[in-house]
């Protein structure tokens, strides 16, 4: 599902949403041709914004603090 499709977000949240999604690939040198890894990048920041959290730093930064736990 595209996060334009959400019905939880109003238009203006969708595509601060979306430009969320294309920082977090273009940080983490995930390119257009890994889109099982896009729509991977996309469902986490959905949650994190069905959760509450709408600012889209915190939700790149949450996301950025999260891969580096993984990888640590």
């Amino acid at each position: 599902m595209a996060i334009s499709d959400d019905p939880g977000f109003d238009p203006e949240t969708a595509i601060a949403l979306a430009k969320t999604v294309d920082d977090v690939c273009e940080r983490l040198y995930i390119d257009g041709e890994a889109q099982d890894l896009r729509k991977a990048v996309a469902a986490r920041i959905i949650d994190i914004a069905r959760s509450g959290e709408r600012d889209p730093v915190r939700i790149r930064n949450k996301i950025m603090q999260e891969v580096d736990s993984d990888v640590a």
